[in-house]
């Protein structure tokens, strides 16, 4: 497979658009500014920009929004007094915005319908970084380092959205070309609004038609099988090895092992109290009910005697909470530290601990759907531009866990539901890579599995 040297959209004259509005309807607001500007390559040729007059008082809050006042409107041309020479300048140019489907319907509702080509660079930020927890023009020219002094005008916004592009187009052109052609085919078969960039980037790289995996799906299938590979699943012991109480009291003194390894540790009598009702309870393979208030170091207090239980045993032992914020704590913050505290004082070997997060199948990319999905001949847009982002997702992913990715608003991240796992009940597939499975691997190897209360309750 080669590939030729590609085109650039960059050999096009491009024009930015921006507008701002009273509102977000477009039955019932107006545009209160528009700016444009058109640039090529990295040269920006002119700018257009008119304040229009709408009518109306000026909220309070647009007129904190924008900085526009009503002096500015009041003596400013209406719409059709403008269209024209906006008409003018943009001419048969192809088109970038953020969110371009707002400044466009806008124009629509006004009589103003635009025919040329387009791109959006919100579509191109999420697809392109697929975690990136901030999709706005704001937060993209803060990462990129481009200029954006006064956010919500309509030249300075159309700025920098061109300095979005143009760095967005520069990552794009480092892409793996076999994925970018992957991504060109799924553009191809939806009206999706980036099908003309990726068009006009042209990398000439035919893809066959096989599996999900390898060049026809545009990822490397080798390499996310060598990502996903865990270890065995736990082996416990014929016997089971009660926890030492008198240990676990021992490790939560004030003058004990922890003290001495966790920065700014204290005795707390209920955390101390706590522990010990856990351990006993835990050897005796009964019931325990705590009700403990804020401050008692609840988590501490389940998580010391769990895990000496199931390293000890080599047996697994499930943590179930209500919110992803706690589940989030107990796997980033306070299972690594306790474990580090605990190797650090001896007492659990180097490594011997393990843990993870085990979710619904919903949370989870199913392959073989998205495969079926990029391969169905027609897609919507929201589809294609989920899909896409799933793709470049896929080259470095360990888990398939939709909690990495940032899906957006509800439009955006309802195809989701069409490649989950949720839908792949009785999957055929035992070979290649599965993120489900592996997932399930993951909790079969762990000592601590952290789960929600819904899949606990699924899953009795």
């Amino acid at each position: 497979m080669s590939a030729t040297e590609s085109s650039s959209p960059l050999d096009d004259h491009w024009v930015a658009v921006d507008l701002e509005t009273t509102g977000l309807s477009q039955e019932d607001d107006e545009i209160i500014e528009i700016g444009a500007v058109r640039f090529h390559g990295d040269e920006a040729v002119d700018t257009f920009h008119s304040f229009v007059n709408p009518s109306r008082r000026l909220s309070d809050f647009t007129r904190r929004y924008t900085g526009i006042t009503q002096a500015d409107v009041n003596r400013a041309p209406t719409f059709p007094m403008v269209a024209p020479g906006l008409a003018s300048f943009i001419g048969s140019t192809p088109i970038v915005g953020h969110n371009i489907g707002f400044d466009l319907g806008f124009l629509k509702g006004r009589g103003m319908e635009l025919n040329n080509e387009r791109c959006d660079t919100w579509d191109l930020a999420y697809v392109l970084m697929p975690g990136l927890r901030d999709y706005s023009l704001r937060g993209l020219s803060g990462r990129f380092g481009v200029p954006h002094l006064r956010p919500h005008r309509a030249v300075e916004d159309a700025m920098a959205t061109r300095g979005v592009f143009l760095a967005l187009l520069d990552m794009w052109s480092e892409a793996d070309p076999t994925m970018v052609a992957r991504i060109r085919r799924i553009a191809a078969q939806s009206p999706w609004v980036l099908s003309y960039l990726l068009d006009r980037m042209d990398s000439r790289i035919a893809i066959p038609s096989n599996g999900p995996g390898g060049a026809a799906a545009g990822f490397d299938a080798t390499a996310l099988s060598r990502r996903l590979q865990r270890g065995k699943a736990l082996r416990p012991g014929e016997y089971v090895d009660l926890i030492d109480v008198d240990r676990v009291v021992s490790l939560l003194e004030r003058d004990g092992p922890l003290s001495r390894v966790i920065p700014g540790f204290e005795e707390r009598g209920e955390q101390v109290s706590m522990a010990q009702a856990v351990a006993e309870a835990i050897n005796r393979g009964s019931r325990l009910i705590v009700e403990a208030g804020t401050g008692v170091g609840k988590s501490m207090a389940y998580l010391l005697p769990s895990l000496l239980y199931a390293v000890q045993n080599n047996r697994r032992v499930v943590i179930s909470t209500n919110t992803i914020n706690l589940q989030e704590q107990l796997l980033t913050k306070d299972l690594p530290g306790l474990a580090d505290a605990l190797e650090g004082v001896g007492a659990i070997g180097r490594g011997d601990a393990s843990f993870c997060q085990l979710k619904g199948r919903a949370n989870y990319l199913c392959l073989r759907r998205w495969h079926q999905l990029t391969n169905s001949g027609t897609l919507t847009a929201a589809e294609a531009r989920l899909a896409s982002k799933a793709l470049v997702w896929l080259e470095t992913t360990e888990t398939g866990d939709r909690g990495e990715l940032n899906l957006g608003h509800p439009g955006a991240s309802a195809p989701w539901d069409r490649v989950s796992a949720q839908g792949a009940l009785e999957c055929p597939r035992n070979t290649g890579p599965c993120f489900l499975r592996a997932a399930r691997d993951r909790a079969a190897a762990s000592h601590v599995v952290v789960v929600n209360h819904a899949l606990l309750l699924s899953d009795l």
